[in-house]
């Protein structure tokens, strides 16, 4: 079988870390070719470039920011060829999946939730028997009914292959931002986040992250962002990677964070501003709302005297840039509340300053219960 993996990214700049598990995964009982474009192509390049690749199955890697084009994509291939067999993941169609069975006819199966276990075992019984009872974690149509199978539990994250040393992504690493991920969960329930959904905090094996980030930075890799949602949420687990990151660090790369500024306690901050590189680390973190009953209706805990302590002493160590974001539209949130919110994190004087709206992503409480703040979406 001629398999691809694709997205479509926001930016060139961006590289997409699911796509690359997947593959990783698949190998070596099936060799996947990955195909990444950005929501700026032209919807006629990305066809034509995917279907001169002669591909049997395409698997796209779905979000908020190009489930429209990737329908339009979708829908074109397979008025090209029928017969191609087309696989959806990712978090915005893991959610309602039986609506985007109705909405995107040319997908033949939905993959729910973590993939990489899943669309293995799917392009198994593909090229095979074509039993897909047994495969968990997918949806489909059988005989003009859709069939919804729940998903087999979570992925085993310290099984999981390297999706960090593939060979083609060797010479664009200088080029690109690299993401790697350590964990995976979040201990926070905040209603307007996907991680939110997932009960606790889960773990890859610390020792192998650390070879694949020397692997990285050894072939060229300059900005390299954690995902995970909260980097710092066990102190000794943060401590043990940032003094890794100081001891290897190469000249000239850069290690961005999402950390939750409250929980940061000072003698973490005060190690960095004395041992840290100036420059090696960017702290991001998101403050949202500082209106306190705002964070109760989306059951978001936080110290805005604690995070402002972490900020200022963060900015005083004058080692670390910070990036803290704020949403606009959150429950209750009017003009003159979100102004004050707006002061609130303006006075701290971070390096960058991030003002997004609130996206109603599939899946989460504040979706869910969008009637009861009268949202519009």
């Amino acid at each position: 079988m001629n398999i691809i993996i694709s997205t479509l990214n926001a930016k060139y700049i961006h590289t997409s870390l699911s796509i690359r598990y997947l593959k990783a995964y698949a190998q070596p009982d099936y060799d996947v070719q990955l195909a990444e474009y950005t929501i700026k192509d032209p919807i006629m390049n990305i066809v034509g470039d995917l279907y001169s690749k002669k591909p049997d199955v395409i698997g796209f890697s779905c979000y908020i920011w190009n489930i429209e084009e990737t329908m339009k994509v979708v829908a074109m291939l397979k008025k090209i060829n029928p017969e191609l067999v087309i696989i959806l993941g990712g978090p915005e169609v893991t959610y309602d999946v039986g609506e985007w069975l109705d909405q995107i006819p040319g997908a033949d199966f939905i993959v729910i939730g973590e993939g990489e276990v899943t669309f293995k075992a799917l392009l198994s019984e593909i090229e095979g028997a074509n039993d897909y009872k047994k495969v968990g974690g997918i949806a489909y149509r059988q005989d003009g009914k859709k069939v919804i199978q729940p998903q087999n539990g979570k992925v085993d994250l310290k099984s999981l292959p390297t999706p960090y040393r593939l060979e083609e992504d060797r010479d664009e690493l200088s080029k690109r931002v690299t993401y790697i991920e350590t964990s995976r969960g979040c201990p926070f329930s905040c209603q307007f986040c996907l991680s939110s959904i997932e009960v606790g905090v889960r773990y890859f094996d610390r020792e192998k992250i650390k070879e694949d980030i020397r692997y990285l930075m050894e072939n060229g890799a300059k900005t390299i962002k954690f995902v995970d949602r909260t980097f710092n949420i066990s102190r000794s687990y943060a401590m043990d990677m940032f003094q890794f990151l100081i001891d290897e660090h190469h000249p000239g790369v850069v290690f961005q964070f999402e950390i939750t500024a409250d929980i940061m306690r000072p003698e973490v901050i005060q190690f960095l501003n004395d041992h840290a590189p100036a420059g090696l680390f960017r702290f991001e973190i998101g403050v949202q709302s500082t209106n306190d009953h705002t964070n109760d209706l989306v059951m978001r805990r936080q110290n805005f005297e604690k995070l402002t302590r972490t900020v200022t002493m963060v900015k005083d160590g004058q080692k670390i840039d910070q990036h803290l974001d704020l949403i606009a539209g959150l429950p209750e949130e009017d003009y003159h509340s979100f102004r004050k919110t707006f002061n609130d994190v303006f006075e701290l004087r971070p390096e960058e300053m991030q003002l997004g709206f609130l996206k109603m992503l599939r899946g989460t409480g504040l979706r869910i219960r969008a009637n009861d703040h009268d949202y519009i979406y």
